[in-house]
């Protein structure tokens, strides 16, 4: 059944209000339900939804202040196709479905700390800077690039004038140097 308008209801933005606070307020009250019911259908995260619709009336906004509007209702349903596109491409650019949402009650952040736990950790800390002060000074510049820095194999090579397959091998005598440190034979 084709949707008519009828002759009292508003069709183009000035049939809204006189002033810019009275027209948006009834703007937002008449369009955003059906704006909202337009993106729940089409959004798989019901999160998204108010944010889709206040993008929707921020670009109503900015737009009006370019000239009028005629078809209120068709233009904003217009730009909500847009913002869904749009909100779609940038999804897909952030490979944004391959990611797990956050979730507070899973992610607890740990904000005690037991004294065993620091004590554990002092004592990693002081077996690897023993581990490394026993490295030649070239070893130590490499782990300290790679590992600290996040400089890449090729670059270190560079830095240091020599090969990349050089760089790598420092960089597997630091790891196996730590971790005989820290995981001892028995």
């Amino acid at each position: 059944m084709a949707r008519t308008s009828q002759p009292s209801d508003p069709v183009a933005l000035s049939d809204f209000g006189d002033d810019d606070t009275t027209r948006w307020a009834h703007i937002a009250s008449r369009f955003r339900g059906p704006l909202s019911g337009f993106f729940a259908t089409r959004v798989r995260n019901p999160s998204d939804v108010d944010d889709l619709v206040q993008d929707v009336f921020v670009q109503l906004i900015r737009r009006a202040e370019g000239g009028p509007i005629e078809h209120v209702e068709q233009y904003l349903f217009q730009v909500a196709a847009n913002v869904l596109r749009d909100q779609g491409r940038r999804r897909q650019v952030r490979h944004a479905d391959e990611h797990d949402a956050y979730d507070e009650d899973v992610h607890v952040l740990a904000t005690e700390i037991s004294p065993e736990r620091v004590l554990l950790g002092e004592e990693s800390v002081a077996r690897v800077t023993e581990a490394l002060a026993g490295l030649p000074q070239r070893t130590r510049d490499v782990f300290f690039l790679r590992a600290l820095e996040r400089c890449k194999f090729a670059d270190i090579a560079r830095m240091l004038g020599v090969s990349k397959s050089t760089v790598e091998k420092e960089m597997a005598r630091a790891l196996a140097q730590i971790n005989h440190y820290l995981n001892p034979p028995a």
